[in-house]
């Protein structure tokens, strides 16, 4: 059992509020192996945070830089290193070790500033350098910093206030150079205290209410089998697809605990119940009869294998039909595939790929994309979820690529694309957790090549292609080209489905 709260508890309580709990408390042999992409993933920010380190030190030659073994593991011996150099006013202090009670914070950079506190005129502030990535939120050019981000850093201000008897005031979260976040340390971000002490209790071996609850977070999880295992023994609503935390919590304040409790409910009758339990801050704003009678439907479709239609599906008919899918890397904000099928009548569909072999070509093969769909004006481009409407968007805007009024064309008001995902919700429910495009076509029948195709696997891969092994290009492009054939599949076993 785990005897100390660190700060990736809390990045991991806000993901999944089980998942501490387990890394307290669980059996270590119901654990799966790692994901490939998490260990890409740790790689990827450890690659980053040394380049900014070294950044940092070329440009403060002046200034006294500490390492305290940033590949040691955190220990006490750690700790006091670190308060020593604390104690010596060294300027920044890397991968310092913060000890209080039963909380242990390793901030990725310790930063001394002026001011008053208990080792004299000057006080320490943390920063976090954090892998800037695609998926990254703006707005009006503003970021949004993740709350997890958030509590991490007042984790890290609630470690020095007790070492030094002084708050920073302020801390910062480091994305690029030109996007140095400063986090006001005075004002208690939103659930942290919830957060904090629902650890404590998990340190005590107490879950405080915490149970698995199926989510696409869970896909990486070393607990996955284990929660999937806990759910369907009791068939927890949260198998059910959009009943997450959120939902799951409410509608256990209802009694309702399980799937089939959820298949007897009235409609009318639960929403009613819904509007009263909002008041005190159980379930989300958007939540309406619409959304509660759907997922009551999807209680009781729960062990079948067809789904239900609430209207019918209608698609452009056209003589030929495009179907297009992407594959890029958020930890290296690379895109490096371009995906299409072109489907002409009469025809074998072929498929066509605009491949990436460094990052200096992302910007030609997105020329070479928009010159592609230029050429099929009118045409009816077919693609599953926003990927691919939100990365073209940032990929012109990355390399300030002029369009031609492609982007219009395909998404705009009256353009050509069709996001299969957005239909699916729309106008139909299916006997499943998840609506990924994979989900479903396998439900239908469809296969793909590769035992273990995913998006996250073809990251690996392409990482796999850039160190040098350059037989994973043909692994990647057949792993694309499937996940095109799988959207023609899904649209015509949808147009299948409905003539029955």
């Amino acid at each position: 059992m785990k005897k100390h709260i660190i700060a990736s508890d809390l990045y991991d309580f806000k993901k999944c509020a089980y998942r501490p709990f387990m890394d307290y408390n669980g059996d270590p042999a119901e654990k799966i192996e790692i994901h490939p992409l998490v260990k890409l993933l740790w790689s990827a920010g450890v690659q980053y945070e040394n380049k900014v380190i070294e950044s940092f030190k070329k440009e403060r030659p002046d200034k006294i830089f500490c390492e305290i073994d940033p590949k040691s593991p955190t220990s006490e011996a750690l700790a006091e290193k670190t308060l020593t150099a604390m104690k010596e006013g060294v300027d920044f202090i890397y991968q310092g070790v913060l000890i209080s009670e039963n909380k242990i914070g390793r901030p990725d950079l310790l930063i001394k500033e002026a001011g008053k506190s208990s080792l004299g005129d000057y006080f320490y502030y943390p920063m976090d350098i954090k892998l800037a990535q695609v998926d990254d939120t703006w707005d009006d050019g503003n970021e949004k910093l993740k709350i997890e981000h958030l509590w991490q850093l007042h984790f890290y201000a609630d470690l020095l206030e007790k070492i030094q008897e002084t708050r920073p005031p302020t801390g910062i979260i480091y994305k690029t150079k030109l996007r140095k976040l400063p986090v006001d340390l005075f004002k208690t971000p939103k659930k942290y205290p919830e957060a904090l002490s629902a650890l404590q209790s998990y340190l005590k071996g107490d879950p405080n209410g915490a149970e698995p609850a199926i989510k696409s977070d869970c896909k990486m999880c070393e607990w996955k089998k284990h929660c999937i295992k806990w759910a369907e023994e009791r068939q927890d609503t949260s198998l059910l697809f959009y009943v997450g935390d959120s939902m799951k919590t409410g509608l256990k304040q209802l009694g309702i605990k399980s799937v089939n409790d959820l298949a007897g409910q009235d409609p009318t009758s639960l929403f009613s119940e819904v509007q009263k339990l909002k008041k005190q801050g159980f379930f989300y704003p958007a939540v309406n009869e619409e959304l509660i009678r759907r997922i009551i439907n999807r209680a009781k479709l729960n062990g079948g294998t067809l789904p239900i239609f609430y209207e019918p599906i209608v698609f452009p008919k056209n003589d030929k039909e495009i179907h297009f899918d992407m594959e890029g890397d958020p930890t290296r904000d690379f895109v490096y595939l371009h995906g299409l099928l072109v489907v002409e009548k009469g025809k074998e569909p072929v498929y066509q790929s605009f491949f990436s072999g460094s990052y200096e070509d992302e910007a030609l093969i997105t020329k070479q994309l928009l010159a592609f769909f230029k050429k099929h004006e009118g045409v009816p481009i077919y693609h599953y979820a926003n990927y691919e409407k939100a990365i073209l968007k940032r990929l012109i805007s990355k390399h300030k690529l002029e369009d031609h009024g492609v982007y219009e064309m395909l998404f705009g008001e009256k353009g050509t694309a069709i996001d299969l995902f957005e239909v699916i919700k729309k106008s139909s429910d299916w006997p499943l957790t998840s609506y990924s495009v994979k989900a479903i076509c396998k439900l239908l029948g469809f296969q793909w090549a590769a035992k273990d195709a995913s998006g996250a696997a073809s990251i690996v891969w392409m990482n796999d292609f850039l160190a040098g092994d350059k037989t994973m290009k043909d692994k990647i492009l057949q792993y694309n080209e499937d996940d095109c054939r799988a959207t023609l599949f899904l649209k015509n076993k949808l147009i299948e489905m409905q003539s029955a």
